[in-house]
């Protein structure tokens, strides 16, 4: 979803991988997500990843691992926004700002689209000039191309494009 963002910007981003993508907790899916999620980071640049290993598909339940993520540094924490239909996808926005309230924190939440689009985005990011590297990262997920989420995403990331004048472009 925020791929163009983080080929763009990667070198200013931390990135927290939540779920340990072991679905039904096959722990070869697992590493082998963790391998492509290392390889994609290190592609784009991003100096500072790590995993929060919480259960794919049972995110809502690990609410103390999510805690326990120091957000004080930040001005921005970007996430799947608040109405994305994926289960796991939901539950960022709803433990922040659960989180925000408790520590009170100074971050802003921002949201992008993955499998659902946001109905007002109030600001987009131009991906135009990084869009083959965004396509690139995407396919580096080998264990997922039963999908063609580089197809889809980009074809959505250039129907935004329109909107706004440029080739392709994520919207927040």
């Amino acid at each position: 979803g925020c791929g163009g963002l983080l080929a763009k910007y990667g070198n200013q981003c931390d990135v927290i991988l939540l779920t340990d993508g072991a679905f039904n907790g096959d722990k070869n899916i697992q590493k082998i997500r963790e391998d492509e999620f290392t390889k994609v980071m290190n592609f784009l640049k991003i100096e500072n990843f790590s995993f929060m290993r919480a259960k794919d598909t049972q995110l809502v339940e690990a609410y103390d691992l999510f805690e326990k993520i120091d957000f004080s540094k930040y001005n921005y924490v970007i996430m799947p926004h608040p109405f994305d239909p994926h289960k796991d996808h939901v539950v960022p926005q709803a433990f922040f700002k659960k989180l925000k309230n408790k520590k009170h924190l100074k971050a802003k939440a921002v949201y992008y689209e993955v499998w659902g689009t946001m109905n007002e985005p109030t600001n987009f990011v131009d991906i135009s000039d990084v869009v083959k590297t965004k396509r690139k990262a995407i396919e580096m997920y080998e264990s997922q191309k039963n999908i063609n989420y580089a197809g889809r995403i980009l074809g959505l990331n250039h129907y935004r494009g329109m909107r706004h004048n440029v080739e392709f472009a994520e919207v927040y």
